[in-house]
């Protein structure tokens, strides 16, 4: 996202920004980081796909690009910033000028413009062909299958828009090489400038509606028996038999409820992640899926269910009521509080008066 971010302000900034500071800043220096695109799409595309983000020896060969940009820019980088800031003038001005930019190796700044999308379009298209093929595969009982569809659906939008927006780019590249004006008079630019330009806004704006396809297509590993019952601590919690990470999900509960790590204020998912040896993003999925709780939610829930057996206990009589707060997990008095009572409707004391203590 980074790179896709980066990559359409330099667009803003050449064909449509008026900031040759701005331009001085950014221009150049993204070079290497552009060629990441492709590469990065196609690892996560992968990744994805095979639920397991493996980094093989062969992978580094993709990153060949990328170093061969950064040597170009080298005699950029330890020019002056007045020379930079001109340069950058010039181009707001006339962008099919930057060829008057000599300071680079190998390769002028131009040529980069123009084979930066193309080798992005190859892996765009390429990681379109996975996702199809990836599509295609049925019987996969291990795959939770309306959360497949979601992030096939995601993967489609995310290679096809890559590859139509490199696509595109590659004409619009071409207006360099042929020295012509980029002025507002010029038709055929401004519809692929604007193309190009609301492209860039889909990626993030799919993400926002659909935050769940951040999970991934999550894949069971190993089969196991769907044996779950009625959770002990009567959590609030919808599990569906039939989703292959039911019984995932039967193990997280029952390691909340045997070896109780929520009471270490630090708790967290990463915390749990390595406690059971289940991946994030499936522990992501679990939650919001078929455990239907947050895990934040879970976690307080918990909390405030060891402060009540506590206060029932009389503990009280010998600790402080934030005592019992924080030997339940709580942080602060002040959270302590505020969740208890979220959590019962009625703060720590008051529970212990209804209760008679």
């Amino acid at each position: 996202m980074f790179a896709y971010s980066t990559f359409g302000i330099m667009h803003n900034l050449i064909f449509d920004g008026d900031s040759p500071f701005l331009l001085a800043i950014f221009r150049g220096y993204t070079i290497p980081l552009i060629y990441l695109i492709g590469p990065l799409l196609y690892f996560y595309v992968r990744g994805t796909i095979k639920d397991s983000f493996r980094f093989y020896k062969t992978d580094f060969l993709h990153f060949i690009p990328a170093i061969f940009a950064f040597i170009c820019i080298l005699p950029y980088i330890f020019t002056s910033f007045d020379y930079k800031l001109e340069i950058s003038k010039i181009i707001i001005e006339r962008p099919s000028d930057s060829n008057l930019d000599e300071a680079f190796w190998f390769f002028p700044q131009y040529k980069h413009f123009f084979l930066r999308p193309v080798i992005t379009s190859i892996y765009g298209i390429y990681c379109l062909w996975l996702t199809y093929k990836f599509n295609k595969r049925t019987g996969q009982k291990k795959v939770p299958s309306h959360q497949r569809k979601i992030v096939v659906r995601w993967l489609f939008i995310l290679t096809t828009l890559t590859s139509f927006i490199f696509l595109f780019y590659i004409p619009l590249s071409l207006y360099l090489f042929k020295n012509v004006s980029f002025h507002s008079n010029n038709v055929i630019f401004e519809w692929l400038d604007h193309i190009v330009g609301y492209s860039f806004c889909v990626i993030p704006l799919v993400v926002l509606v659909s935050p769940q396809i951040l999970y991934g297509v999550p894949t069971l590993k190993t089969p196991e028996q769907n044996t779950i019952g009625k959770d002990p601590l009567e959590l609030s919690i919808d599990i569906f038999e039939e989703d292959p990470f039911y019984d995932v999900s039967k193990k997280i509960i029952e390691h909340l409820k045997t070896h109780k790590p929520f009471l270490d204020p630090d708790f967290n998912m990463d915390m749990l992640s390595e406690q059971i040896k289940v991946p994030k993003h499936h522990l992501y999925y679990c939650f919001g899926n078929i455990i239907k709780v947050k895990f934040a939610t879970i976690r307080n829930r918990l909390r405030v269910e060891h402060a009540k057996e506590l206060l029932l206990e009389g503990k009280s009589n010998s600790i402080k009521l934030e005592g019992i707060g924080f030997e339940s997990g709580f942080n602060s008095r002040s959270h302590f509080f505020a969740t208890f009572k979220e959590e019962t409707g009625f703060t720590p004391s008051e529970f212990l008066e209804r209760k008679g203590h």
